[in-house]
């Protein structure tokens, strides 16, 4: 069995993410969790080519659980600290009663900003 990637923006779409844009907020939802999000620990961190960690997000800080069966990647304003552009790879786990687990791979797509 293999971990779904999840793309952003989706892959093949028209949309794209240059260096510097608002990315709007992600919502899960889990009708038939078999977590209650509000007592499990969630953390995504995301790396670009050369290891290096751009993003790391956990509850409370930049991932909002807003029930036991829905929590949210915040929006990433213009404010917070620009990516690199490329492809940054990552993934998102929990950790609930003691056990964790990895529920996506994810990669970013963000392309080079060329306004400043």
């Amino acid at each position: 069995m293999s971990i779904e990637t999840l793309y952003i923006p989706p892959k093949n779409s028209d949309t794209f993410i240059k260096q510097g844009d608002t990315i709007g907020k992600i919502e899960f939802v889990w009708d038939d969790a078999t977590v209650d999000w509000t007592q499990a620990e969630i953390k995504m961190q995301i790396k670009d080519k050369n290891g290096k960690i751009v993003i790391s997000l956990s509850n409370g800080s930049g991932i909002t659980v807003e029930s036991s069966v829905k929590w949210v990647i915040d929006e990433r304003s213009k404010d917070d600290p620009i990516l690199p552009h490329g492809e940054l790879k990552g993934d998102i786990q929990y950790t609930y009663e003691g056990k964790t687990k990895t529920i996506y791979d994810v990669e970013y797509n963000i392309l080079k900003q060329t306004t400043v």
